[in-house]
């Protein structure tokens, strides 16, 4: 356990100064022997995002969104990352799927149409 917080902060450090790559490889050795917890699939999914391997973004939020239950975080991102990909239908489903796990909260509720807004007009 004590190994593995350090490797979250390192691969978090790493990811906030921009070394996405090697903050991945950090983060999938953490969700291979962790692989049920939440925050290091996030830190995966987000590292691969933000270093534009959005297919292989998408597989961590694909499991984000089975650990997380409420949270329209994976649905959300998982919908940029389908954007990115040009799969514009598949991004509005998992933004109607964000939108109802958001249910009443605002600030996700802003963020799921501004980015479904992008949609209708690109």
């Amino acid at each position: 356990e004590e190994e593995a917080e350090k490797l979250y902060a390192a691969g978090f450090g790493l990811y906030e100064v921009g070394d996405h790559e090697t903050a991945e490889k950090l983060f999938t050795r953490l969700t291979l022997q962790f692989p049920f917890e939440k925050r290091f699939w996030k830190g995966l999914a987000s590292a691969r995002q933000m270093a534009k391997s959005y297919k292989e973004a998408l597989h961590a939020w694909a499991i984000l969104c089975f650990l997380e239950g409420r949270d329209p975080a994976p649905q959300f991102h998982a919908a940029e990352c389908l954007i990115s990909l040009g799969d514009l239908g598949q991004a509005g489903d998992a933004l109607e799927c964000a939108r109802k796990r958001a249910a009443s909260d605002p600030s996700w509720m802003d963020k799921i149409d501004a980015l479904k807004s992008r949609l209708k007009s690109g």
